[in-house]
This record gives C-alpha cells, sequence and structure tokens, in this order.
C-alpha cells in the first residue's frame, strides 16, 4: 500500500459500553480458521490507551478479565445478546482488581495442531463454586505457571534416567540443573545449581546467561501500530507499556525486567564471597541496553564489567544480528572473521549485487530470506561457534586450573554444550526451566 495514502487513513473509533466482535489472532490456521473469523460480544472497558489504538474489552456475559485489543481486529457487534449478558455497570474497569483461578498442578499434557496444551487442574474457589475437581485443557502460551509446568514434567520424566543412559566420561561432563531463576534468593544463585550436583562453586570458570530477549528485541517496536508490543517505545528507557495487572504483555515485559538485576545481585554476592569466575550475558541490540538497570554506573560497583558489542555474521552465524554482551572479561576484544567481530559488510555471509551487500538470510524479513524447516528456530536462536570459543578461551586464559565449570544460564538449545565438551576438562551445567530441553542436552 502507498505509505502517503496509509498516513492519511483514520482509525476506527468507539465507545465505552459499546459492543464489539474480536477477530481471533490465528483465525487463518487450523483448527481456527474452522471457526467464525470473529467471536463475541465483547464490551468496550475503555480505551484508546494513549500513543496507541488499543481498547480494553471484556466478554459479555463473563467474569473473565478484560483484555488489550488493537482497533484492527474489532468491529460493531450485530449479532444476537446472549441471555446473561452484564450491563455497563457490572462490567469491572479495565484498572479493577479481577479474580482469577489459581493453578493447582498441571495434569496431563497433549500436543495438537494449535500447539501445546495442558490438562489444568484450577485451585478451589468462588468462581468455580469451590470445585475439587474443575480441569480444563489449556494452551501453554495462555499460562503464567512455569513453576507449576516444571514440576508437572518432572513428574512424569526423571532426568537422572536420560543420565544414566549416557556414557561414564559425559556423566561427569554434562549436569542439567532445572531452576527458575525468577525464584529464591538471588545471592545464591550459583550455590544452588553446583549444590545440585556436589559441585565446589570455586571451581566455576564462567557463567553465561541468555536471558529471554522477546520483550527487547527491536522487533516489538514494529509491533506498536497493531497493539502486540510489550514495551513503551516513546519513553527512551523502554518500559513495559502499562501497569495494568491485566496487561499480559506489559506483565510480560515486568517479568523479563526482573532477570539481570537478579543475575547483578548474585555476582555481587559472590564477588564478596571471593569467587572470581568470570561471566557474560547476552541479549540482541535493544531495549535491554536502554533500561536504567543495564548502564554501566548501575552495575554494583564491586562487579567489574564492560559492554561489547558484536554482529554474529562476523562469528559465522547466517543472521546479521546485533548483539550486545555484557562481560567480565575487560581484556577481551571480539575479532570473529573480520577482526573486530562487526559486519562491515565483509563477513562472507552475503554477496554483491548491483553495488549492495545483501545477507542471504535475515530475520523479519521476506519469505525467500528466512531460514525455514526443522531446525529453523533453534538456528535463529543459537549463538555461533566461534564467538563462543573466543569467550571460552578468553576465560580459561584469565582463570586457574581449577576453575573447569561452566553455567548456562537459560541454556534452551545448548549452543555453548560442544565448544565447552570439545575443551579438555571442562564440565558443562545447563540451567533451565524446561526440562524437555535439558533432557535433550543430555542426549549423546
Amino acid at each position: 500500500m502507498d505509505l502517503d495514502t496509509n498516513a492519511s487513513r483514520s482509525l476506527r473509533t468507539f465507545e465505552g459500553s459499546q459492543l464489539v466482535s474480536v477477530q481471533r489472532p490465528d483465525y487463518d490456521k487450523l483448527p481456527c480458521k474452522l471457526l467464525p473469523k470473529y467471536q463475541g460480544p465483547y464490551r468496550i472497558i475503555s480505551g484508546p490507551e494513549p500513543n496507541t489504538a488499543t481498547y480494553w474489552v471484556q466478554r459479555v456475559g463473563t467474569r473473565r478479565k478484560a483484555r488489550a485489543v488493537h482497533v484492527n481486529r474489532l468491529k460493531l457487534y450485530s449479532g444476537k445478546l446472549p441471555e446473561a449478558s452484564l450491563s455497563a455497570e457490572e462490567a469491572p474497569h479495565a484498572d479493577s482488581t479481577f479474580k482469577h483461578f489459581d493453578v493447582e498442578s498441571i495434569l496431563e499434557a497433549r500436543t495438537t495442531t494449535s500447539g501445546k496444551e495442558y490438562l489444568v487442574h484450577w485451585s478451589p474457589c468462588e468462581e468455580n463454586d469451590y470445585a475439587a475437581d474443575n480441569t480444563t485443557w489449556v494452551r501453554e502460551r495462555e499460562l503464567s505457571c512455569p513453576d507449576k509446568i516444571a514440576e508437572f514434567i518432572s513428574r512424569s520424566f526423571n532426568i537422572s534416567s536420560v543420565l544414566r543412559q549416557q556414557s561414564s566420561m559425559e556423566k561427569t561432563r554434562i549436569l542439567p540443573v532445572c531452576m527458575n531463576l525468577l525464584q529464591g534468593d538471588p545471592s545464591t544463585i550459583v550455590q544452588r545449581i553446583c549444590g545440585a550436583h556436589g559441585l565446589d562453586p570455586k571451581q566455576v570458570l564462567l557463567v553465561w546467561g541468555s536471558t529471554p530477549c522477546e520483550t527487547m528485541t527491536p522487533l516489538d517496536s514494529s509491533l506498536t501500530s497493531r497493539g502486540f508490543n510489550c514495551r513503551d517505545h516513546h519513553d527512551s528507557e523502554r518500559p513495559p507499556r502499562s501497569h495494568y495487572e491485566n496487561d499480559d504483555r506489559a506483565q510480560k515485559a515486568m517479568l523479563h525486567d526482573q532477570f539481570l538485576p537478579r543475575l547483578q545481585l548474585m555476582l555481587a554476592a559472590d564477588r564478596l564471597r571471593g569467587l572470581t569466575y568470570n561471566f557474560m550475558f547476552e541479549n540482541p541490540v535493544g531495549s535491554l541496553r536502554r533500561r536504567p538497570y543495564m548502564q554501566l554506573s548501575a552495575w554494583p560497583r564491586i562487579v567489574q564489567v564492560v559492554r561489547r558489542t558484536v554482529h554474529l555474521c562476523a562469528f559465522g552465524h547466517p543472521f546479521r544480528k546485533f548483539t550486545d554482551l555484557w562481560t567480565g572479561l575487560l581484556n577481551w576484544q571480539p575479532t570473529g572473521t573480520t577482526g573486530d567481530g562487526l559486519c562491515h559488510q565483509s563477513c562472507q555471509q552475503g554477496s554483491w549485487s548491483q553495488g549492495k551487500y545483501t545477507h542471504h538470510h535475515r530475520i523479519g524479513s521476506k519469505n525467500e530470506f528466512k531460514a525455514k524447516g526443522p531446525g529453523a528456530t533453534a538456528l535463529r536462536n543459537a549463538m555461533p561457534h566461534q564467538l563462543l570459543q573466543e569467550v571460552l578461551d578468553a576465560a580459561v586464559a584469565e582463570a586457574s586450573p581449577t576453575q573447569r565449570i561452566v553455567i548456562d544460564l537459560c541454556a534452551g538449545y545448548g549452543s555453548l554444550k560442544d565448544v565447552v565438551l570439545q575443551t579438555s576438562g571442562l564440565i558443562y551445567v545447563p540451567v533451565d526451566i524446561n526440562i524437555t530441553r535439558l533432557a535433550s542436552l543430555t542426549s549423546p
């Protein structure tokens, strides 16, 4: 569409208490493509939000909490009202405190065409008439109880059985730990990780952290016009887009803002204990570097830290990902294939055409440039082997011979695993809340 024409368009507006229908977010995919495109009725509670075209709506006839929906997914409701519809006066405001169901436990899991689902046993409460057998299937992405999910997976899959299948050599070199980094005392994270396998924290060589980046990525800014953003990109510090308890996207941003401050407390406490391990925390160049707690002057004084910025394509990665690295390796300078870890249009992951250098693969671009097929997601999230090898070599050069434990926080797909195992004598300790992924990392 012509940009000038698009700029002159005016968004639809709705008034409070109007009834609207909401477009299903995945209406064009199975199994939702067999269902109506719109669902409702919903009642407009408030909106639009400042600097956005987002309205708060609540399903009529229920006590479900209100949710934020972009105007492009709304239209006036024209169907028949349900018999037990709520009036505008009965509908709570978006700022109100909403009752919600608490998860008692996870009972089963299944995979459907819409993704992973869990059979949830809800805690008895007034909203469900204190029913002790109230269970429903819920999509994984709609749940916010990672501890309950981890507990269920731990019950159904004993990770020690996987370790017993490994060779005796690999048993001592891959020691996974299932842990929620947002729970417990942050000052004892390393102690608890080492304690899970009887390791000595003094032997830790490097703590690597790939903390969640979904709300930090530059792509979050592009979602603002559709109301799918998690952060306020009109604010230079990139805070969560709101403070509403029922704004799921803002709540996710708040959750992600807890990781690095907790890791900073971990480092400060361990420095006071006399632990000398090095660290490196990575995240795409985006919102994280703008958060106040990530400014170098805001770090605990006892922790020495620098920030390096690299382009992953300069280390053999197929994507030109701009990545920030916060590290205690003060003397380390990234090298890569270009000499300084930056692309300079000479990274060998693209080619020249008509005087322009184009990378063969790009994130968030046209289909012909995207990685596809099995392993594509892991490839997009992976860290290049050459960069990890440089970091590990620098850490080993500064450490004592007794330091041989490498802790990989938020290990995910385990990019660090092969690099560590290729270095004689080192022990790889992946830490993640997803025990299924940890199990895959222990496979030969």
